[in-house]
């Protein structure tokens, strides 16, 4: 596809899409530094909510949430009378339906499954508008995974009389990104990504970035290869559709590779400008 050309100071919206451990946070912070812009991440999102959830101690499987005889989870009373009874630190009740939303997002994420759209559409609309509004350039990392949240998001930006300025979309082998994952680890505090071969953390075992020892950990769902294949397939199965209509709709589509021989932070800016300088004046 022919991309369009734009000024740099006229993007507002860009999307970066491609696989879970495909690498695109290395890149996603090339492009906010050449932007000037924020990264919005529904993974962020939905950890910040997971993290309240485990913080309230539910005592229970997290398959408990699951009413297997409605194939859905139980109601928000149901649940919520379900964590008053069994976790060690109750939320505040202003708290509990963000506590809910945690449990419900980690059932999918312990699961390799992605969230429906009508949970991830919720919170990413709030999150994204407060941005705009804000006056903030926005990168989304994570959303839209879906054609349906595609859709969500074109209505969301006619609203708001925006557009999606182009896709920088990391491309990377499913074998690869397998080898990859189950080395990767993430510092809890500032979300910082390191590998335990390509990016080690200091001492192998704590952030460079956050002051003292804050242990990076390895996330629930890079844990085995079992989960990893299960995410890869749904990328198959919902993203790439959805690219698709986003390739239709004449979106400037640039491709970039997820791994470099060099995998310095000079050699991945300079993978990333060279990619997305062609599209400006």
């Amino acid at each position: 596809q022919t991309p369009k050309t734009m000024q740099k100071d006229q993007v507002k919206v860009v999307l970066v899409t491609g696989k879970s451990g495909a690498g695109k946070q290395p890149r996603i912070d090339a492009i906010c530094d050449f932007f000037g812009a924020q990264q919005l991440s529904t993974g962020n999102i939905f950890r910040e909510l997971i993290g309240k959830f485990n913080a309230s101690g539910f005592q229970l499987p997290i398959a408990a949430l699951w009413n297997s005889a409605a194939n859905a989870f139980h109601t928000d009373a149901e649940l919520t009378a379900l964590l008053t009874a069994n976790c060690k630190t109750p939320a505040a009740p202003a708290d509990v339906p963000q506590v809910i939303l945690g449990g419900k997002a980690k059932y999918y994420v312990e699961n390799g499954l992605f969230c429906p759209d009508e949970l991830t559409n919720a919170l990413f609309a709030s999150a994204f508008v407060a941005l705009l509004h804000a006056g903030k350039k926005i990168v989304l990392d994570g959303f839209p995974r879906t054609v349906a949240q595609y859709h969500f998001l074109k209505q969301l930006l006619e609203q708001e009389h925006q557009r999606i300025d182009f896709d920088l979309h990391v491309e990377l082998d499913d074998d690869f990104i397998v080898r990859r994952a189950t080395g990767r680890r993430i510092c809890p505090k500032c979300q910082a990504v390191y590998h335990t071969i390509f990016v080690p953390a200091r001492d192998g075992r704590f952030c460079k970035t956050c002051p003292g020892d804050v242990e990076v950990k390895q996330r629930a769902d890079d844990s085995t290869e079992e989960k990893l294949r299960c995410r890869l397939h749904e990328f198959a199965e919902k993203v790439v559709p959805m690219l698709e209509e986003v390739k239709a709709d004449h979106v400037p589509f640039v491709v970039i590779p997820g791994h470099l021989e060099d995998p310095s932070k000079e050699s991945l800016r300079r993978s990333v400008l060279s990619a997305v300088e062609p599209l400006f004046h």
